[in-house]
Order: structure tokens, then sequence, then C-alpha cells
């Protein structure tokens, strides 16, 4: 099972941007706000578990889709090409609220 901590440390790796995030994570628009990578490393950090809820929560498929991002360009793939596959290969299992499709 990943950790936040190892999450953390994959965003100092591969220096994704905002926009590619938005693609990955499953709030991408909630009351007007969309979600950043800094917001999320805000939230990693004040878990004070340093554990994700479940391996079926929204928040550790967005880890595996990091990860998954990460091995991915580590083969060669394309930033834009690893994104499409981690979405494929991880999708969400709880539906992100005020979010239709699950894309």
């Amino acid at each position: 099972m990943l950790m936040p901590k190892e999450t953390l440390d994959r965003f100092d790796r591969i220096l994704i941007n905002d926009e590619e995030f938005r693609k990955i994570h499953h709030l991408t628009v909630e009351k007007g706000k969309k979600e950043t990578v800094e917001s999320h490393i805000k939230y990693l950090k004040g878990l004070t578990t340093q554990k994700y809820q479940s391996i079926k929560s929204n928040n550790h498929i967005v880890a595996l889709r990091l990860q998954c991002l990460e091995n991915f360009e580590n083969q060669g793939f394309s930033r834009k090409s690893a994104i499409d596959n981690c979405i494929v290969e991880y999708p969400f299992l709880i539906k992100p609220s005020n979010k239709s499709p699950l894309t």
C-alpha cells in the first residue's frame, strides 16, 4: 500500500504542473475551486495517520496514478501518453462529487 510520504517524494521527482495534475485528480472543480499540486501536498502533509483512508479511496487512486505516471515516463512515454494510460489503468472506484463523467 502506498503511503502519503511516498506521494510527497514523488511530487519532487516528477514535477507535475497543476493542469496535468487536474487530469488525474478526482476534484477538478469543487465549488469553483480547482485542485492544485500545492493544495494536494498540503492535504497530504496534514494527514494525521500518515496513511490513506483505504486502498479504495480516490486519494489512494490519485497516488497510484502518480506512481504509474512516473513508471511510464521512466519507460520513455510522453507525459500526455503516461497520464492517459494511468487514467485507464486506475479508474476511480468512488464517484467524485459534483462531477460527471468519471474521467
